[in-house]
């Protein structure tokens, strides 16, 4: 006749207790680093389709108008990301980047907790070059390596002021890169290292004097 099963104890005393508490919090330790670093890769890829997305409506809206939607359409307070409602809502999370803690409105804006801004830097004083304003796709001489929109500080629509091309920048992402919506609506994550003053440039030739 079988008789009961017999029943495991396990008694642990103080100290097992106090090694096996210190062996989980080294292997935490071990494992944090690398979750934070997976958590900050897939925010960065993220971002890059958020910008994709934008990048897609700022087609639709170029082939529409005719020309690039700008910073600011002068005398109202329309800025770009309203210029898209057609094709992304205002207050779409799309125009939130997933590394920014906390992404404010921009000013006199109601809604739309912003993350991006569009490039205002303009070289050489002229308005057709520069994103501030509608600009013609003629305009831009290499759309594939000119920066049109990139990570901003939360709530600032728009980066760059005259030559200085890394105002309002975020660099938000590993490698203290920011990412980036080219004149050609193709993406990449750059950091200023990988981004010379051409690559904010419209017009195509250089400025000298940029920082």
């Amino acid at each position: 006749m079988i008789g009961p099963c017999p029943v495991t104890r396990f008694d642990f005393t103080l100290l097992e207790l106090l090694i096996c508490m210190t062996l989980i919090a080294i292997l935490a330790a071990l494992l944090l680093p690398a979750l934070n670093n997976a958590r900050a890769r897939a925010n960065a890829t993220h971002c890059l389709g958020n910008l994709r997305q934008i990048g897609v409506a700022a087609a639709l809206y170029l082939n529409e108008f005719g020309v690039y939607p700008c910073a600011l359409l002068s005398g109202t307070r329309i800025r770009w990301m309203n210029q898209l409602s057609g094709t992304l809502r205002e207050k779409s999370d799309v125009f939130q980047c997933p590394a920014d803690p906390a992404p404010e409105t921009a000013a006199s804006d109601s809604g739309t907790r912003l993350s991006y801004g569009i490039s205002a830097v303009n070289f050489h004083g002229n308005k057709h070059f520069c994103f501030w304003y509608p600009v013609s796709p003629v305009r831009v001489r290499r759309p594939s390596r000119t920066i049109f929109l990139v990570d901003t500080e939360s709530g600032k629509y728009y980066f760059g002021s005259g030559s200085n091309f890394r105002t309002g920048v975020e660099p938000r992402h590993p490698r203290l890169s920011f990412s980036a919506l080219f004149a050609d609506f193709h993406v990449e994550n750059r950091t200023f290292a990988e981004s010379p003053a051409q690559n904010f440039d419209a017009a195509g030739i250089g400025f000298a004097g940029a920082p």
